[in-house]
């Protein structure tokens, strides 16, 4: 059977919401049922929910999705479905492939029409690399800070760190050299 509806991406992204705010509602009416319950806690839940949503409408009216999980994740499938069919794009993600900067740097620079996939993108970035980052900084810690060199101030130490962190600067030597004058000494 065909339903035109379906191919109507607002008509999708209602459905979405409606999917979320049903399991809202869901929870709401497991809190009021069961015996014994006080008219206070009924009372506290249903403003709760009405808090709630006042909160999830500016959320909304800001296009902030996540406290809806069903729309956060519809947005992401539909803006992942037009990055794969976008050609120019296809063909940047196909060069930076195999090469972790250029995967990288293709994600970092995804154009705005694709916010969500550019957040979920930039967590996932900073995930992996602030762990190796962390652990590469505690162990030039841990190599800087022994016990033979006790007399190590934290000033001094932070100075250490932050230059054992920062080895993937290059001094670009060509330049360095292009730009030192050679002093001549006096002939005789």
């Amino acid at each position: 059977m065909d339903v035109p509806e379906f191919d109507d991406p607002k008509w999708i992204m209602d459905l979405a919401f409606l999917v979320d705010i049903t399991k809202e509602l869901k929870v709401l009416n497991l809190k009021l049922q069961g015996p014994g319950q006080l008219i206070t806690a009924v009372y506290e839940s249903v403003k709760a929910f009405s808090t709630k949503l006042r909160f999830w409408k500016t959320q909304l009216s800001a296009k902030n999705l996540s406290h809806f999980t069903t729309c956060r994740s519809l947005v992401e499938q539909m803006e992942l479905i037009d990055l794969q069919c976008n050609s120019e794009l296809k063909t940047k993600f196909r060069e930076a492939q195999g090469n972790s900067d250029k995967a990288a740097q293709f994600l970092r620079e995804l154009p705005p029409c694709f916010p969500e996939l550019s957040k979920v993108f930039s967590r996932l970035m900073c995930l992996f690399g602030s762990t190796y980052l962390c652990e590469k900084l505690f162990s030039t810690m841990k190599f800087n800070k022994c016990k033979f060199r006790s007399r190590l101030s934290d000033a001094h130490l932070e100075a250490v760190l932050r230059v054992s962190t920062l080895n993937s600067i290059r001094a670009n030597m060509a330049q360095l050299c292009e730009q030192k004058r050679c002093q001549v000494s006096g002939k005789k």
